[in-house]
């Protein structure tokens, strides 16, 4: 499996709504906000970008979804087809961040979400290291920096805004948990992945 760098951008929308013209009482208004974060998958060395993928559960969070020209992970790899040289088995609405050009929007048309709130996203990464053959491991951070307040939770169960999944030998896999605060205004930053032999 040849992996590639991919530049992803994450979009955060929200749509609020006040009043209570819906129920019958007191005037109806609307505001919208955009929330984005530039996720960038950084490697530094070829067996890391060859053999570690990224994968975000789509189908498994009602707000999350894909801004893409496809915007169908089932379109996108990996499907349930797919093996990987570790136990993870891939769901056909899972999308890698390292083989697809994707955008990832939190608060889809129909999700949409409120200003202010957290919003817990219990296992949205799987980092995969699928070097079965040279039993590399690899660290694969993941970091935020700027606009809406994104903590990661993994294996240690510690919320920070900085986490490190430390894959040991060939096939190890860790889930990445995350809590997304969506802010009170149009905020845009970056989120880093930085995959590195350990």
């Amino acid at each position: 499996m040849k992996m590639n760098r991919r530049n992803v951008v994450v979009g955060l929308g929200t749509i609020v709504a006040g009043g209570g013209a819906a129920l019958g009482s007191g005037a109806f208004s609307t505001a919208s906000a955009d929330r984005t974060l530039d996720v960038n998958v950084v490697t530094n060395t070829d067996i890391a970008a060859d053999f570690v993928d990224i994968v975000l559960h789509v189908g498994d969070h009602s707000s999350i979804a894909l801004g893409t020209d496809d915007d169908d992970p089932v379109n996108l790899f990996p499907d349930s087809g797919d093996t990987y040289e570790s136990d993870f088995s891939p769901s056909d609405t899972d999308v890698s961040l390292m083989q697809n050009d994707v955008t990832i929007v939190v608060g889809p048309d129909g999700s949409e979400l409120p200003p202010n709130a957290t919003v817990s996203y219990t296992d949205l990464f799987t980092v995969v290291n699928d070097d079965g053959s040279t039993s590399q491991a690899f660290d694969v951070k993941f970091e935020a920096t700027g606009g809406p307040s994104v903590e990661f939770n993994g294996a240690s169960n510690a919320q920070s805004a900085s986490y490190t999944a430390n894959l040991g030998t060939g096939g190890d896999t860790e889930a990445i948990s995350t809590d997304i605060n969506t802010g009170g205004s149009n905020d845009s930053g970056t989120l880093e992945i930085t995959i590195t032999e350990a």
